[in-house]
């Protein structure tokens, strides 16, 4: 009787690249040139020794206007290899994705670089790599290697120039940003912490406890960079937080006002003890997109805030008719109208100084942004 023999299965199929949008085309350097706009910021993605030996860089006046005050293009350096990096990572510094910009790619091909096409396909992806979630693709208007042509003095013109080139000059630090604060945390909070700090304090044998500031579901520690000119301590239970906040806060030049706790948030006593750490108390905390609503009942019922402190918090609301007409966040995670209203006029010794309902710039959900001082 023969053996029958198995015929060896076909080897798996490799999984379908995630979908992605259109890629600009890449053109050449003096068409990129001729383009570039004093509105939409530049993204130099060669490494940081090209940047430093040669780059584009607004006009010396824009340095004392600011670049965006001036009109000219922001120019920021985050070389590719960093955006992916398992140590020291800073996909933290990209802008929000509806912010357009133009792109100059490394040059190619390079053992140390990688390709234009893998370049733009990071920032078409609509999908994430590691997880599968859909999200949105960056807006990349123009892309451009960085070639020796693109780094031609720029010809005269009687129109103030949108950018010059510097060549081994120093590099201002910290650099330009292409990411904005928390437009609550920006306007409304940060004054408010900025007067409360500079308050002169009564005359005490003891010297006044640091101005220290809790960023409560920190994220990629963004908000926490803006406010660093006090004391603020990034909270988050997300194992990869430090991965993502510890480099940005670093190339900012932050890092030695700024900490990184992982706390569980949903247990009190974690909470607690973290209040503890602190003296007992902290002069504000603040939630941005991060809804925990026990931990809204304990901040408002208990001490951890001190008399004239803070607590502020931005984050998805429904319609005024008490619909939310959006897949993301789901409707349990979405605060109803008057919610934290009632929960700091049922906790007595809070003062409401700010309640509004915005709109995000993603998709236009309504946003409460609201701020009350604990009186007493």
């Amino acid at each position: 009787m023969s053996k029958r023999t198995r015929t060896p299965s076909p080897p798996p199929s490799p999984p379908p690249p995630p979908p992605q949008a259109p890629h600009p085309p890449l053109l050449p350097a003096l068409d990129f040139l001729s383009r570039v706009s004093r509105e939409v910021p530049i993204l130099d993605l060669r490494s940081s020794s090209s940047f430093l030996s040669v780059r584009l860089s607004p006009p010396p006046a824009a340095h004392e206007a600011g670049a965006h005050e001036a009109g000219v293009a922001t120019v920021v350096n985050l070389p590719f290899a960093s955006l992916a990096a398992d140590a020291d990572n800073r996909a933290g510094e990209l802008p929000p994705r509806d912010v357009e910009m133009d792109l100059i790619l490394p040059q190619a091909p390079s053992p140390a670089e990688a390709s234009p096409a893998e370049v733009l396909s990071f920032f078409a992806a609509t999908s994430s790599s590691k997880t599968g979630a859909s999200r949105k693709p960056w807006r990349i208007r123009n892309a451009t290697l960085g070639v020796p042509a693109l780094f031609a003095d720029p010809p005269p013109s009687p129109a103030p120039p949108a950018y010059q080139v510097t060549r081994d000059g120093p590099l201002p630090f910290p650099g330009p940003r292409l990411w904005k604060p928390d437009p609550m945390v920006e306007t409304v909070l940060a004054p408010l912490l900025a007067a409360a700090a500079s308050s002169p304090t009564p005359p005490s044998s003891t010297p006044p406890p640091v101005f220290t500031v809790l960023d409560l579901g920190s994220g990629a520690g963004r908000d926490v960079s803006f406010l660093a000119d006090f004391t603020v301590v990034g909270v988050d239970y997300h194992k990869g937080s430090p991965k993502r906040c510890l480099p940005l806060w670093r190339h900012r030049g932050v890092a030695a006002e700024t900490q990184a706790a992982s706390t569980n948030l949903k247990k009190p006593s974690e909470f607690q003890g973290l209040i503890d750490s602190h003296g007992g108390a902290v002069h504000a905390a603040y939630c941005v997109r991060y809804l925990n609503r026990p931990l809204l009942s304990l901040i408002s019922s208990s001490s951890c805030v001190r008399v004239g402190g803070y607590f502020a918090i931005s984050h998805f609301t429904c319609e005024a008719d008490g619909t939310f007409p959006f897949a993301h966040p789901k409707r349990k995670e979405v605060l109803a109208r008057g919610e934290v209203e009632a929960v700091f006029a049922e906790a007595s010794g809070w003062k409401v100084v700010h309640n509004e309902v915005a709109r995000d710039s993603d998709f236009g959900r309504a946003l409460l942004n609201f701020v009350a001082q604990r009186v007493r």
